[in-house]
């Protein structure tokens, strides 16, 4: 009998709790400034765009889960002796977020989570570059945001690359990515 009851309230419980989850979704887009980091020189940032999807899943009252589906174009450009722009390596990638996030006074929060790349193109100057660059990309992203008029998100975040992206053995090149973007919750 005390069996029976415990199982019920622990039933009970995991309803409510399951109930008490929230889960939004809304669409994303933004500003990328990226460069390449590590064994490569003369490079500045270059400007790009990411634009996506994103669920919100509230596990907490102040934590949240943010999984993300996001199209970015990143990559880098290169100065020549005089630091005048030559060319440029652009990378695109459909990039795969997961967030945790922490609220604070329930209006800004703090996003954190590892981010799983996979690319789409690259190209240096005009020509074709994928088979120079690896297929896939992890990185480390962490961020700030603020909810607005219930429905908006604004933030800023940055995408550190852990991994090498050129399949060269020679060099040791990582992405590094600033993001600035709004979001709107349906």
């Amino acid at each position: 009998m005390k069996k029976s009851f415990l199982l019920g309230l622990l039933v009970m419980f995991s309803i409510a709790t399951v109930q008490a989850q929230r889960f939004n979704w809304g669409i994303k887009g933004g500003l990328n400034i990226s460069s390449l980091t590590g064994d490569i020189e003369n490079t500045k940032p270059l400007a790009g765009f990411n634009a996506g999807l994103f669920a919100e899943i509230k596990v907490l009252k102040l934590l949240a889960i943010q999984p993300e589906v996001v199209y970015s174009t990143q990559g880098t450009a290169f100065d020549d002796f005089e630091g005048h722009s030559v060319e440029s390596v652009k990378l695109d990638y459909i990039n795969v977020p997961v967030l945790a996030k922490l609220y604070i006074f329930n209006l800004v929060y703090f996003e954190a989570g590892p981010q799983f790349g996979f690319l789409m193109n690259a190209k240096q100057g005009s020509v074709d570059y994928k088979d120079k660059v690896e297929d896939t990309d992890l990185a480390v992203a962490a961020g700030l945001g603020v909810s607005f008029a219930d429905k908006f998100r604004a933030n800023g975040r940055v995408n550190f690359g852990t991994t090498d992206i050129y399949k060269s053995d020679t060099a040791d090149v990582k992405s590094m990515t600033v993001q600035v973007g709004l979001a709107y919750i349906f």
